[in-house]
C-alpha cells in the first residue's frame, strides 16, 4: 500500500506538467494562428514589384512621350530654317541634321537619321520629287519619280518641302524574351519617326546646287 502511493506522488507531478505544456503549447499555436502581426509586412513585399513595375513604366512613358515631342520640334525647326531660303546645299543641310541633334540634346541622338526631299508639284496637282538627301550626304531617292505626299499639299505649281527625322529609344525595362520569359530577357527598342510639309516662302523652288 506504501509503495503505491509513492507511485501515485511520484507521477502526479508529471501529470500536471505535462498537462500544464500541452494547454500552453495549444493556446500559443492559437494566438499565432490569430496573429496579424507581420501582415503589412508580407502585404508590403507582394505589392512593392507591382508598384516598381508602374512607376518605372510611368517613367519610361513619359521620357518616351518627351523624346517624341523633341523629335518633332527637331523636324518643323529643320524644314522651317530651310524653307527660309531660296537655294540650299549638301553642306547647310548638314548643318540641319546638327540642328535636329542639338534640339533632341540632352537624349542620345546617335541614332537620329534625316531625310530632307524637294517636291515640285505641277500645274495637274501630279508630284514629283526635285532633289532629295540624307543623314549619309546622299541622294536616297530617284529625281523626277513620283510620289505621295497628304491631299491637303497637293496645289497645282507649288514646291514643296518634306522632311522626315526618326531616332531609336532604348527603354529601361528589360522585357522577358521566349515563352513564360525562360528565354532571358531583351532590350526593347521603339522608334520615333516625324513626316513634316512646308511649302516654299521666298521663290517658286528651293533648289539644291548639289543634291
Amino acid at each position: 500500500m506504501i509503495h503505491s502511493n509513492q507511485d501515485l506522488s511520484v507521477s502526479q507531478p508529471e501529470r500536471e506538467k505535462s498537462a500544464f505544456f500541452g494547454t500552453k503549447l495549444r493556446k500559443s499555436f492559437s494566438r499565432l494562428t490569430k496573429s496579424e502581426d507581420g501582415v503589412g509586412a508580407v502585404e508590403f513585399a507582394l505589392i512593392v514589384p507591382v508598384l516598381l513595375i508602374l512607376y518605372v513604366g510611368a517613367l519610361e512613358l513619359s521620357v518616351a512621350m518627351s523624346i517624341d515631342k523633341k523629335v518633332a520640334k527637331a523636324t518643323s525647326i529643320s524644314t522651317d530654317l530651310i524653307t527660309q531660303g531660296t537655294s540650299t546645299d549638301k553642306s547647310t543641310l548638314q548643318e540641319m541634321l546638327g540642328v535636329a541633334r542639338s534640339v533632341v540634346a540632352p537624349f542620345d541622338s546617335s541614332s537620329l537619321n534625316m531625310q530632307v526631299v524637294g517636291i515640285q508639284v505641277d500645274a495637274a496637282g501630279n508630284s514629283t520629287i526635285a532633289w532629295s538627301w540624307d543623314e549619309t550626304n546622299t541622294r536616297p531617292l530617284v529625281n523626277d519619280d513620283p510620289i505621295t505626299i497628304p491631299d491637303a499639299f497637293e496645289i497645282p505649281n507649288t514646291f514643296l518641302l518634306q522632311t522626315t527625322v526618326d531616332m531609336d529609344y532604348d527603354l529601361l525595362m528589360l522585357v522577358p524574351e521566349g515563352e513564360g520569359g525562360l528565354g532571358g530577357f531583351i532590350e526593347r527598342t521603339i522608334n520615333l519617326n516625324k513626316v513634316y510639309y512646308l511649302h516654299q516662302r521666298e521663290a517658286d523652288t528651293i533648289t539644291c546646287s548639289d543634291c
